[in-house]
């Protein structure tokens, strides 16, 4: 018995992969994008993260250009969003990450390193509504010029502000685009 048939497969590992799956055998031109045990499908990675993935993704898949040219077209793609990324040509939404509180955040024991429960903590200072369950988005930010805390901590966790706090600083806040590039592409 055969499970599926795929035109394109990248295998990272058994049960990582991502491929192209033939949709119906008596069409093998109708393909179907499958992923599976990639972390691009977690919300603790950024739009920024996804959409350079789903990116590269489509291009090692693709079955209308050989590998050599999906090669090609990534780097060429990776050095266009690096431009824009440094330039800060992006929307802010890009940067945002998304991580789920399992417990309210005053009983997490290690609070101080978490860059979501400080995110939240700072909203229930601020009087908003969050609890367990709760999906909060934060951005990392540049350290502040006389914060000393975010400066001289390694922590993320100093650096991490909700898309609101963003705003309202009125431009005080800097995305750390190079945490960004490091760390999320």
């Amino acid at each position: 018995e055969v499970d599926a048939v795929y035109a394109r497969l990248l295998l990272l590992r058994k049960k990582k992969y991502a491929a192209m799956k033939v949709q119906n055998m008596t069409d093998p031109s109708n393909l179907v994008r499958e992923v599976k045990g990639l972390d691009i499908v977690r919300h603790d990675w950024s739009g920024l993260t996804h959409a350079v993935s789903d990116y590269v993704l489509n291009q090692l898949l693709s079955i209308n250009c050989n590998m050599e040219e999906a090669i090609s077209n990534v780097l060429s793609h990776l050095e266009q969003t690096s431009e824009l990324v440094r330039n800060n040509k992006l929307a802010l939404q890009l940067y945002v990450i998304t991580r789920s509180l399992t417990k309210n955040p005053e009983e997490y024991p290690d609070a101080s390193n978490l860059p979501h429960v400080q995110v939240a903590l700072r909203r229930k200072a601020m009087g908003k509504n969050v609890r367990p369950g709760e999906y909060i988005q934060y951005v990392i930010c540049k350290p502040v010029g006389n914060d000393q805390a975010a400066t001289n901590s390694k922590s993320l966790a100093n650096r991490a502000y909700h898309p609101e706090e963003i705003h309202a600083a009125g431009g005080a806040l800097e995305i750390d685009t190079e945490y960004y590039l490091v760390h999320k592409i």
